[in-house]
């Protein structure tokens, strides 16, 4: 059975996330219209609910974001899974761009 609705795309980007007044770097490793993986390491327990800002080709796209899965290792916290809130047009562009090529 498969679980996710949309099919996760293999990528390797940069990627920029706020929570409250902290600011935080990670690597995009998957994504799709609804959803990313970002390899990071931070301290949790924080707010689930957090903006992401992507610099997709020419242009930076703001997106709201909250933690469904969160990946420890050791110990570590390195990486957590997120549901996109309301993807804006040019990100669900970007996504299907990606899937053609």
């Amino acid at each position: 059975m498969q679980r996710r609705i949309f099919q996760r795309i293999q990528v390797d980007f940069k990627v920029r996330y706020f929570c409250g007044d902290n600011a935080y770097n990670g690597t995009v490793t998957d994504l799709s219209e609804n959803g990313m993986f970002i390899d990071t390491t931070i301290d949790f327990p924080f707010d689930s609910n957090f903006k992401l800002v992507l610099p997709l080709n020419d242009e930076v796209i703001n997106v709201s974001a909250i933690i469904k899965r969160v990946v420890k290792s050791k110990g570590i916290y390195n990486g957590i899974g997120v549901e996109l809130v309301n993807p804006p047009e040019n990100y669900l562009q970007f996504v299907n761009k990606l899937r053609l090529t």
